[in-house]
């Protein structure tokens, strides 16, 4: 005799839910990791572009004003 199991019909259903949760989990640690990349490098960007050489006035201005 066939033995029974309660839910028998969900197990693709929790199968195909299992992966979509480990895909959802594994695209938001993408973005999350992504966007502390991101960050990073814009703040690194940021101070390499940086200049401590005082800026020449636009052009056909004079010094006076």
């Amino acid at each position: 005799m066939e033995r029974v199991t309660p839910f028998r019909h969900l197990v693709g259903m929790e199968l195909l839910m299992s992966f979509v949760s480990v895909a959802g989990a594994v695209l938001a640690g993408v973005v999350l990791l992504g966007v502390g990349v991101f960050s990073i490098m814009s703040l690194l960007w940021d101070d390499l572009l940086e200049n401590d050489a005082p800026e020449a006035p636009p052009a056909g201005l004079s010094e006076a004003a």
